[in-house]
């Protein structure tokens, strides 16, 4: 267990540092505040862990490939579960909420990322159960499920100021019961990758199912950190609960 912590400006002389790392079986992550790293906030291995009510921010300011969360490779049934992600990060290629090669069957629910730019990846991942999250930017937004299948996206809200893509082969999301999109400017869109290849094949719109919809989640004051939902929002009908992230946290 490691809990109820602030880790701040670390890898000042390595610049390959991780906030927190932990590996092995059933660790918990919970409670803790990691800000102006130069990596990964939280890296996490092994089966059956939780990572929770942690926030990350000024993340990836100098390493490529990594997020504010990785789950690294042939971990399984991790929990990662009321999490927050302030960006942006200082990196392109950077990733709120990361899941590597032969994980399998985590669950990421109710976490909230804030101009991420890419608020999830996985790669080489199955059967995850991402439930109820909100990701919200206020450019464009980008989501891959990188030769992975077997995803169930469920009841989550991604909403961005430009265009929203998804990357992800035919079996990436095997169920997507509703769903709530929104682009300001710019359209939704699905750019089809290779089953076993990271060259996208064919862009094009993104084809919506299971319920999911094009829509604004109407929030209560996301320009204070406030994402529950005005009356009106079309997130009671389809069961999208608040997320348990204390809007006094902004970025």
């Amino acid at each position: 267990m490691v809990a109820d912590n602030v880790f701040h400006q670390i890898g000042l002389d390595y610049v390959g540092s991780v906030g927190l790392c932990v590996d092995g079986g059933r660790c918990r992550i919970r409670g803790n505040e990691i800000r102006g790293v130069p990596y990964v906030g939280i890296a996490a291995g092994g089966k059956n862990g939780r990572i929770e009510n942690n926030v990350v921010r000024e993340y990836m300011q100098d390493g490529e490939d990594g997020g504010a969360y990785y789950v690294y490779g042939k971990t399984r049934n991790y929990l990662v579960r009321g999490n927050a992600a302030y960006g942006p990060p200082g990196r392109a290629m950077a990733h709120a909420y990361y899941t590597d090669e032969f994980s399998a069957d985590h669950r990421i629910e109710g976490n909230l990322a804030v101009n991420a730019r890419w608020p999830l990846h996985t790669h080489i991942s199955s059967g995850h159960r991402i439930v109820n999250n909100v990701f919200v930017d206020r450019g464009p937004s980008k989501i891959t499920l990188t030769r992975s299948h077997g995803m169930r996206f469920e009841r989550n809200i991604i909403c961005a100021g430009g265009s929203i893509t998804i990357h992800m082969r035919p079996d990436g999301i095997s169920a997507m019961p509703n769903n709530i999109f929104f682009c300001r400017r710019g359209t939704l869109r699905v750019g089809w990758l290779a089953k076993q290849e990271y060259h996208t094949l064919k862009t094009e719109a993104f084809p919506l199912r299971d319920g999911s919809i094009l829509a604004d989640p109407l929030f209560t004051d996301a320009s204070r950190g406030e994402y529950s939902f005005k009356r009106r929002s079309p997130a009671h009908d389809l069961g999208i609960r608040p997320i348990g992230v204390s809007p006094q946290i902004t970025n």
